[in-house]
Order: structure tokens, then C-alpha cells, then sequence
């Protein structure tokens, strides 16, 4: 009976110490994929502001608004990450400071 519960004991935290890697996995790629994203958009957003300057010059201010859009959406990934993290570990306590 004792080695029954000491094995059922040791899938129990092997699995945790999987799901653990699990979170850090997706903590790390989201943000991985966040700083791709945000660098990719801002960079396209950058030629068609460049291009907008040379066709058009008027029309520049109002081709700023996608990179300021990429620029928010990075910083929502990083809202993510933060999510995510603080979901591996419920008990700690984590300051914010807003």
C-alpha cells in the first residue's frame, strides 16, 4: 500500500514539474513571437511611413497611426506573458506597480 501511494505520489509531481516546463514553454515563446511581431510590424509600418513621405507629404501624420499600433500590440504581448507567468505560481506574491 505505501509503495502503491509513494509511486502515485511520484507521477503526481513529475507531472506538475511537466506542466511547470509547460508554462515556461509558453512564457518564453510568447515572448519570442511578441518581439517578432512588434519588430515585423513596426518595420513595415516604417517603409510605408518612408514611402507616404516620398508619394505623398501631406498624408505622412496620418500614416504614423500602424506604428503606434504595433508598438501597443507589443505591449499587450508583454501583458500576456505577464498573465501567463503569474499563473505558474499562484501562491507568490507579485507587485505591480502601476
Amino acid at each position: 500500500m505505501a509503495a502503491c501511494n509513494s509511486s502515485r505520489k511520484e507521477e503526481e509531481d513529475s507531472s506538475r514539474k511537466e506542466e511547470e516546463e509547460g508554462n515556461e514553454w509558453h512564457s518564453s515563446s510568447t515572448i519570442i513571437l511578441r518581439g517578432m511581431g512588434t519588430a515585423h510590424g513596426m518595420t513595415k509600418s516604417g517603409i510605408g511611413v518612408a514611402s507616404m513621405g516620398a508619394m505623398r507629404p501631406e498624408l505622412v501624420i496620418k500614416s504614423i497611426v500602424p506604428v503606434v499600433m504595433a508598438g501597443v500590440l507589443g505591449f499587450y504581448g508583454l501583458i500576456i506573458v505577464v498573465v501567463i507567468s503569474t499563473e505558474d505560481q499562484p501562491q507568490s506574491k507579485i507587485l505591480l506597480l502601476v
